[in-house]
């Protein structure tokens, strides 16, 4: 088997990410437009052709019971490659796959022997191949794979941007599969409760627990699936991102656009650390991949743990409240909210932290939470109870916002989602 070649820098400068962003989009845009698998999965091959500029792309869901790889969506491949036998998960490149690589390359498939049809590739053109699982709960239940031509050596941009496009796939197709059981089965409550789980399991877990800092988060949607999200990234040299963001509307729609967001952003923060350059590529990608009424508010913030040092961008969102015992500071700058204006430069702010500051970000079913008159719950009984609790824990500080809220509104139903989270800054 010939060696390939050696693999190019990761570190080159980055032409696939514009596309990266696009192809998220577009999963998370027709996955809104109905819930049909069958052309879903047809769309994601074609948009995964589309962003890495190869011959081909097959998606194949792995049958339990027979371990048989069943071909459910092609792109650029013939009918006669696609039919030419079964494919079974232990003779083939995708056992390598489902038993915990969760990627494999192939570069010379005449010669491989992870290959079961050799021939059969010779002979559609296929030189070299690229598999990412689908995945689900820490398992994989399918793969997608990408084909070229010649034969080439997929590198670690390439590779993350395949993956990218697997993981928010996965999540398409398992909403997808619920859609479409539980519609087959006119559960439409229990259809609801189940995207809420898949959703709800996109926020983090449990808030970190950087050294000097206190951080706690609430997030409480107001029909069984939101449209806020909140999110903690670890970032290298002791630096943490911390994101909040609102999106427009409410329901499936809000929460598949959020999911979209929030898979995007994540992508960015990976190659970029400024963070208005972060919000800016994101913003353009809105721009381009969603409809005119759509967009997006969001904060977000890098923190250096071990400076004490915030840089953020505020896109719109309700701007953050720092509080500190001789001061208190609203977060705002920054630009309009994403999705709206494409050729947007955002601001950037930088504050140095001090033991004791309390910084409190929320999303506007915070501020605008009505009482059985419509009047609004509003920022000065926010910062009122902050004030008086700002000692206490950041968990304990949700809490006692939480319940300032309740016992305002009452009995009146919550109207909007309701997203908190607060850092506190050791003393």
């Amino acid at each position: 088997m010939p060696d390939p070649p050696t693999e190019p820098s990761p570190d080159r400068p980055s032409e696939q990410y514009p596309r990266s962003l696009s192809a998220l989009y577009e999963i998370s845009l027709a996955l809104t437009s109905g819930f049909d698998l069958e052309i879903l999965l047809r769309r994601i091959a074609d948009i995964a052709v589309s962003v890495l500029g190869v011959k081909g792309c097959s998606i194949r869901l792995l049958d339990e019971k027979t371990g048989e790889m069943i071909l459910r969506a092609v792109s650029g491949l013939s009918h006669s490659y696609v039919n030419k036998g079964p494919v079974v998960v232990w003779k083939s490149v995708f056992r390598e796959v489902f038993e915990g690589g969760a990627v494999a390359q192939v570069y010379d498939v005449k010669n491989d022997p992870r290959i079961q049809y050799p021939a059969a590739a010779e002979e559609e053109g296929i030189a070299s191949m690229l598999c990412v699982g689908l995945m689900h709960g820490g398992k994989a239940f399918g793969a997608i794979c990408a084909y070229s031509e010649g034969p080439k050596v997929f590198d670690q941009e390439e590779v993350r941007l395949f993956q990218a496009i697997a993981n928010h796939s996965a999540m398409a197709i398992q909403i997808a599969r619920l859609h479409r059981d539980l519609i087959e089965a006119q559960r439409i409550e229990q259809e609801l409760a189940i995207a809420s789980d898949i959703l709800r399991n996109l926020l983090p877990a449990a808030p970190p627990k950087p050294e000097g800092f206190d951080l706690a988060a609430l997030n409480l949607p107001s029909q069984e699936v939101g449209g806020d999200f909140y999110d903690f990234i670890e970032l290298p040299a002791q630096h943490w991102g911390i994101v909040i963001a609102d999106v427009v509307g409410k329901g499936i729609p809000a929460a598949i656009l959020m999911a979209g967001a929030r898979a995007a952003l994540r992508a960015e923060i990976e190659d970029v650390y400024r963070v208005r350059d972060v919000v800016g590529k994101v913003n353009r990608a809105l721009c381009r991949d969603t409809r005119p009424h759509e967009f997006v508010t969001l904060f977000y913030a890098a923190i250096n743990a071990r400076e004490r040092i915030i840089t953020y961008t505020n896109a719109g969102h309700n701007p953050p409240l720092l509080f500190r015992y001789d001061l208190e500071m609203f977060l705002d700058d920054g630009g309009p909210p994403m999705g709206l204006f494409r050729d947007v430069t955002y601001r950037e702010g930088q504050v140095q932290l001090e033991p004791g500051d309390v910084l409190l970000m929320f999303t506007d079913g915070v501020t605008e939470a009505a009482d059985a008159n419509q009047n609004l719950f509003g920022e000065e009984r926010l910062r009122h109870v902050l004030r008086d609790h700002k000692d206490a824990s950041a968990a304990d500080l949700v809490g006692h916002i939480h319940a300032a809220i309740r016992a305002f509104t009452g009995d009146a139903p919550q109207s909007d989602d309701l997203t908190l989270v607060v850092v506190k800054v050791k003393e």
